[in-house]
Parts: C-alpha cells; structure tokens; sequence
C-alpha cells in the first residue's frame, strides 16, 4: 500500500472504517474491526496515521472556514493498433472559504508534497503565534483610577444676568460647609476690564479666610478614601493682586462632625506661597503616608472631647484654604489626578509654613498687629514654638521671614526640631517692618510623629533679637500639618 491518500489502492472498507472513524460514526462492530486490521495490518496503521496528520493539519491551517472537496475523473478512449487504449487522469481539489471563493488548493498527487509542505508551515506559524500571544509578560502597572473634580473652571454657573455679576454660592465648591469669606466673580465685569479669567468668565475669590472644598469621587462616582500611600495632585491658577507673597494651603480632608458640632481632621495638608502678582500656575502633591491616626485640625470651640481617630477608609475632602492672607486671591481652572506609585515625575518641593499666629510665645514678646509679626522681643530666654505632627521621615531646608536694623544684625538663633537643628542668623533688612526670607539651613526629621519646631536666640548684645513673622519648611518627601498651640 502506498501512503498517497489519493491512491485508491486502500480497499473500500478499510477506507470507509477510517473515514467514519474521522466523522466519529462508527458503530461498536466496526470500531471492533477497525481495531483489529489496525493491529495486525501494518499497512492499515500507516494508512490510519498518514489520515489523522492530514485531518489535523487541514484543521489547523482553515479552521473555522468552510471546505469543499471537489474529486474528478476523466477517462480518454483514443483509437490505438490493437484496439482502444485508455487512460485515466484523477484530480482532487479543496475549496477554503464561501462557495463564491475562487481559491483552490490542489491535492492531486503531483502537488501533495508541496500542499504538505505549505500546510505544515501554515501550522507552524500558527504555533508560533499561540506561543507568543499566550507566553507570560511581566504585568503593566495599572492607572490609578481618575479623581473627577465637578465644576473645575467654575463656569456651571451663568452670571451676566446677575446685576452686581456675583454670586456667594459655588456649586460643588460648598459641600462640605459654605464660607461667608468666597464668591463667584464674573471678574472682567466686575474689575471693569482690568481682570480676565483665564478661561470662561468667572472664576472664585477667596477673601482672608475663605475657603472652598469638594468631597472627591472616582469617574465610578466612588468615594475616594484615605489610605497609606495615596498621593494626589492638585493643579490650577491663582491670581495675586499683590506684590508681596501670600499663602494658601491645599488639604484631603476627614469631616467627622459637620456643623454646629464641627471636628475636622487632614490626613495631608500642604501650604504653598504665592510670590507674584498676577495669574500663576501652581502645583501641589498631597501624600498620605504612614500611620493615619490624626488629632483634630479643627474643633469647634463648644465641643469639649477631642478624640485622635484613624483615618484610613473614611472619605476624603479637598479643602483650598486662606492661611493668614491679607488680600483676596482668584482660583481658576483646577484640576486634580492620583499619581501612581511608578510616577518618574519628581514632586515638586512641599512648602510648610509656620505663620506666628499659630505659634506659642515661651517668654516675653508681643503680636504687632501693624507689622503682623512677633516683636518687642528683648529677651534672649524666650522662645517662639510651633507644634506640627509629621507623617513620614524627611530632610527640610528652614527659612525664616524676618525683619531688623542694623543693630540687630548678627544675632544668632537655632531652629530645633527634636534632637535636630539648624542654625541662623539675623540679617538688616532696613527697617522693624521690611521682611525677607533668609535661609537658615537643612535638618533631617528621623521618623514621623509630632515635633516642637522651636525658634531658640543664642546670647546676644544688643537690644532686639528680631521682628519674626513665620519659618518656612521646604522639602519634596514633607508631608506634615500644624497643631494648634497649646
């Protein structure tokens, strides 16, 4: 026997058994004898064999096209000197594809080499494509969910039938609490074409002490909650009438009680200056890092119990508020996004600002309210303190905002934070009430938890230590809020 498939030279029941054997037709009695010629014709094994591999290549290379086999005959008769002679041409062909293909894929037995050959490397590449499609791939770090920030430009609200061309309410801006302190400003009516926003029309301002703040939601309209290791990132415009710099602070916020009875709690809050005048664009990481216990920002004055609570899980608020700013900013344009953990984008420097007014006085100095500064401070025994709770280790570069004549210049103090310290110096600046920010130098926070930063003169010999109006911590890993003093 031949191993030609075309070759007719297999007897009929053999090839009937195979192919209802391939068509999975086959009663118990032939499956018996097919059995049976299998083991004790070799021809019959081989035949079998030669079948499968050409069933399951077919399959493999069209699958799940339709196919046709079309098989023909033709039979010539030409006259010849002892009678007829006769000849026989056998050709078999497969249609792939609908009935209205044209392409055929000869099988007769001239081209079956070369079919066996092409199928094969049909089934190869076929192969070769499964392995690479399913072969293991170290897995993409996943996008952090989008934080959708509603009504970012502020322009949900048409203002230009209003006759002052302002409004006090800022939807989805007052969720939390409304601010008597912020409005909604069609600013180029309202400044008489000396103010334009930086899109649309309106934009907010915030009066010393106003604030706005928005509870956060995934696009899913889930809440985004607090958790060790979220970072986000506030982007946006602000707007400066003023050539002295002004302070603003962004906060993911915790609201536990609301109104009358409000205690509130940051599990990141991140003060940023404005320096000037002017639209400028800013940029603020807020990270959540390490233990999530909090004390109270705030408590209302009425409630007496001030409990520490965890924050991780609770949802989360962002709050844009005035930190002891003299004169109305504008906000424009926000936007806010989770920065995953691979971000290669380095934070930009976090800015904690240590105003005077929520320090502690440890001696004898006074507020000047005129100069908003501490001053008349004589004594080289009293010391200005700030408690601030740290979330994670840091390094910080320190300033000081200061002011002195001549005759103080030289004087030297110790920023101490902890175990740590920096070590600075007075400088004049020309007059009690004309401030610069002076570098006082670098110190590394070990651990998180709450610190005394603490403003210590070293002996001196003139009259005045310094007029003092804030420090300022700088750094990319700060993350850190302000206690109230006790």
């Amino acid at each position: 026997m031949t191993s030609d498939l075309t070759d007719p030279s297999p007897d009929a029941d053999l090839a009937d058994l195979v192919s209802k054997y391939l068509d999975n037709r086959l009663d118990s009695t032939q499956r018996a004898r097919l059995e049976a010629r299998i083991q004790q014709e070799p021809a019959a094994m081989d035949y079998l064999a030669q079948r499968l591999r050409f069933e399951a290549t077919l399959r493999e290379t069209i699958n799940p096209q339709r196919m046709e086999v079309l098989e023909s005959r033709r039979m010539i008769m030409e006259p010849g000197a002892d009678g007829p002679e006769w000849s026989v041409e056998q050709q078999r062909s497969v249609r792939i594809g609908p009935p209205d293909e044209s392409l055929m894929l000869d099988v007769t037995p001239a081209r079956r080499k070369r079919s066996i050959r092409l199928a094969s490397a049909a089934a190869l590449l076929i192969a070769l494509a499964a392995t690479w499609l399913c072969w293991p791939r170290p897995e993409a770090t996943p996008a952090p969910p989008s934080i959708v920030l509603r009504n970012p430009d502020f322009e949900v609200t048409d203002l230009h039938l209003t006759p002052q061309g302002l409004t006090s309410t800022v939807v989805h801006w007052q969720e939390a609490f409304t601010c008597a302190e912020v409005d909604l400003v069609e600013i180029a009516r309202v400044s008489n074409g000396t103010i334009f926003p930086k899109s649309g029309k309106n934009v907010v301002r915030l009066k010393p002490g106003g604030y706005i703040n928005q509870f956060l939601h995934d696009a899913d309209g889930k809440p985004l909650r607090a958790r060790d290791g979220l970072q986000v990132r506030l982007y946006g415009w602000a707007w400066l009438d003023s050539n002295a710099s002004e302070t603003l602070s962004a906060s993911l916020r915790v609201v536990a009680s609301g109104r009358p009875d409000t205690i509130l709690y940051d599990a990141c809050r991140v003060s940023f200056t404005l320096d000037a005048p002017g639209w400028q664009r800013f940029r603020v990481d807020l990270p959540i890092a390490g233990d999530l216990m909090r004390t109270p920002y705030w408590v209302e004055p009425r409630v007496t119990t001030k409990p520490p609570l965890d924050l991780t899980g609770r949802d989360l608020c962002l709050s844009i508020d005035m930190d002891d700013t003299r004169t109305p900013i504008l906000l424009d344009d926000l936007k806010i996004e989770e920065v995953s953990a691979g971000d290669e984008v380095p934070p930009p420097p976090v800015a904690l600002d240590l105003h005077h007014k929520r320090a502690q006085i440890r001696g004898h100095a006074l507020r000047e309210g005129d100069k908003d500064c501490i001053g008349n401070w004589e004594s080289e025994q009293t010391i200005v303190v700030w408690k601030i709770r740290v979330h994670r280790p840091c390094e910080v570069e320190i300033e000081c905002l200061q002011a002195a004549e001549s005759r103080s210049a030289g004087n030297r103090y110790d920023v101490v934070i902890g175990k740590e310290k920096a070590s600075g110096q007075v400088i004049d600046t020309g007059a009690w009430d004309r401030f610069q920010h002076v570098k006082v130098g670098s110190l590394k926070i070990p651990a998180g938890g709450e610190y005394e930063v603490a403003v210590v003169p070293h002996p001196k010999d003139n009259q005045a230590v310094m007029n003092l109006r804030s420090l300022r911590l700088v750094g990319r890993k700060l993350s850190a809020e302000i206690l109230a003093p006790q």
